[in-house]
């Protein structure tokens, strides 16, 4: 399963919360406190991950995607992300290299797909992603985060 790490991801109910917010500034600021960025500091929410994780959630809200969606993205994205930036890994670990990074990313995602290894998949979120969402997902991440 995909483990939350550093920070609190936004549950079904914020992340619900955050569709109906129609005030940028606003819903900046409740992403930053449903990921805990209010107890570090309002300069906090310009930290890269922050960024990383709203551009991310913002994606899937242009894509349309329920709020099931969009936290299994969040989810996947911030996995990716704690594997691939050497400040956020465990110690010890290297991080993951581009190439790494992104058969990671494949892997996770492939999982909650129509076309997933049935192994690998969970019930409850399975055939979660589409094909062509997942196609939309990968085109965005190759022109953002693997750039």
């Amino acid at each position: 399963k995909i483990k939350q790490k550093m920070f609190n991801l936004p549950t079904l109910e914020e992340l619900e919360a955050l569709r109906s917010l129609e005030v940028e500034e606003e819903r900046i600021e409740y992403f930053g406190k449903c990921l805990g960025f209010d107890s570090l500091g309002f300069e906090s929410l310009y930290d890269v991950r922050f960024d990383f994780w709203y551009l991310n959630f913002l994606f899937g809200v242009e894509q349309d995607f329920s709020v099931e969606k969009l936290q299994l993205l969040l989810r996947i994205t911030d996995e990716v992300l704690e594997k691939s930036i050497p400040e956020m890994i465990s110690e010890g670990k290297p991080p993951l290299g581009p190439t790494q990074s992104f058969q990671l990313f494949k892997d996770l995602i492939l999982r909650y797909t129509e076309q997933g290894p049935s192994n690998d998949r969970i019930d409850r979120e399975s055939d979660v992603f589409s094909m062509s969402n997942v196609t939309k997902v990968t085109e965005y991440l190759g022109k953002s985060f693997y750039r």
